[in-house]
């Protein structure tokens, strides 16, 4: 077993109390008392199946997005209604915000409600600060007052996040006010078109302003931030309709410098488009030894169906007069940008 003997002003108790519930599933006795967490020894663990559950605080983008929007019905999987996760919080934060959640199982099913805003809300988010960037961009989106105390961790985070929020949302035109562990923004009703938002190497700020450009054309430095907690978030926005522009790329494959992102003004390619089935036994492993026998795909339009042949069968589909192009090009890297 472990004891251990905290000092100082506990944050984040959501955290140890999640983890030491956990643990108690499994038939480990623990104990959280004042300053000291208390975990006995178990050489016989109880065998159980245990549900991870998804992220709540990557779950916070989504909310903001479907309080941002004008109509918007997004389901979420693998979430419980009773979670042990501190930043579930938002179900009943963001219900002041226009978003209705309903759960069925595991599902949750996030809708938005045209209703009368709140003309300020304020929350101690001592125990979910991971959501206060989150919470503030979608207030400003929305025009309503804010304010948040119990933020003393923000500064020592990936970046001192009071700081970096108050940089960018003054640049999109907020009256905000940061001190060292709180945070007013005034409501606002206008704001500053096309800026640059810098994300300090921060993936919440990144995912935290994103939701916004429902609101105001926005770009995002450095969007490759996001790969520290949700690596899927562009692809996921673009699945939810996002117009989301990759440029500027240093071609390293991992590191992209900004996207551009211009939310619901059309419709935009979708990654899904390019996925389809293609089984291994019709791809080619290693070049035939008889280049003639290598593959050939056979487009019949008229009959719409494929045929799989060989090369050397391709002569049975030349007429008399038809010409043959022959192509020596070489290929060269590149990459495809489609809107």
């Amino acid at each position: 077993g472990i004891e251990l003997k905290l000092t100082g002003e506990i944050t984040s108790k959501p955290y140890i109390k999640m983890t030491l519930l956990l643990l108690e599933r499994f038939g480990i006795q623990t104990k959280f008392e004042g300053q000291t967490i208390k975990v006995e020894f178990n050489n016989s663990p109880k065998k159980i199946n245990q549900i991870v559950e998804s992220d709540w605080s990557s779950a916070s983008y989504i909310f903001s997005i479907v309080a941002l929007s004008n109509e918007s019905e997004i389901l979420l999987k693998t979430f419980k209604p009773k979670s042990l996760q501190g930043d579930s919080v938002i179900l009943k934060i963001y219900k002041k915000l226009g978003v209705l959640s309903f759960f069925n199982g595991n599902d949750l099913l996030l809708k938005k409600e045209n209703s009368k805003l709140p003309k300020k809300i304020f929350y101690d988010l001592s125990n979910s600060p991971d959501i206060a960037q989150t919470i503030t961009v979608t207030c400003f989106g929305l025009g309503i007052e804010c304010e948040l105390v119990g933020l003393h961790t923000l500064k020592l985070k990936e970046t001192d996040r009071l700081f970096a929020l108050y940089t960018e949302l003054k640049k999109l035109g907020a009256n905000i006010i940061v001190t060292d562990k709180s945070l007013y923004l005034s409501s606002n009703s206008s704001f500053t078109n096309n800026c640059s938002i810098a994300t300090y190497d921060d993936h919440r700020m990144a995912m935290a302003f994103a939701p916004l450009s429902l609101k105001v054309p926005l770009t995002i430095q450095d969007p490759s931030v996001v790969s520290k907690s949700y690596p899927d978030f562009w692809d996921d926005l673009i699945q939810l309709n996002f117009d989301v522009k990759i440029d500027n790329c240093n071609f390293t494959w991992q590191r992209l410098n900004q996207v551009g992102i211009f939310a619901d003004k059309k419709k935009p390619m979708k990654l899904s488009d390019f996925q389809f089935e293609l089984p291994n036994k019709l791809l080619a492993q290693r070049p035939s030894e008889d280049r003639d026998e290598s593959r050939l795909m056979v487009l019949n339009r008229k009959e719409e169906k494929i045929e799989h042949l060989t090369f050397k069968d391709i002569i049975n589909f030349f007429d008399e007069d038809d010409v043959m192009v022959l192509n020596n090009t070489k290929v060269f890297p590149a990459r495809l940008f489609g809107n």
